[in-house]
């Protein structure tokens, strides 16, 4: 079974909720307008580029974790039935678009301010995937 694509996210401005969109523009930076794509992000003048365009978190990961529930998670896409580790150096298709897994996304002391919870201990091993964009679509 392949997996699926559950939901999406965006943010245009550094800590404001994400935004639940049916569907969304791809670039080479990243997903139309999210705050990573224009450069918006908390973390954009990091020297780390790579892996910046697109996150990804499992639904399952995910449930039961109501403060992570509408975007609260802070990843762009939300997977389901996928293996995110196995992605790390791969490249891999979601509809149109081709990524390349990058690095893991665990999740930091930044997350867990946002969400008013303990985002590293809920999330232990199972932050998500940075990736970046191959073809766009």
């Amino acid at each position: 079974m392949a997996g699926l694509l559950k939901e999406i996210y965006v943010c245009a401005i550094a800590e404001a909720q994400p935004l639940s969109q049916p569907h969304s523009v791809v670039t080479m930076s990243g997903l139309g307008a999210d705050r990573y794509a224009i450069g918006s992000g908390t973390f954009s003048g990091s020297n780390l580029k790579d892996g910046r365009a697109v996150s990804l978190i499992s639904a399952e990961a995910i449930e039961g974790i109501p403060e992570f529930a509408n975007g609260e998670h802070r990843r762009n896409l939300v997977v389901r039935g996928v293996d995110l580790d196995a992605l790390r150096g791969q490249s891999f298709r979601i509809g149109d678009v081709v990524f390349r897994g990058v690095r893991g996304c665990p999740p930091c002391g930044h997350l867990s301010k946002l969400a008013g919870v303990d985002a590293k201990e809920l999330l232990y091993k199972k932050g998500g995937l940075r990736a970046d964009v191959v073809e766009p679509g």
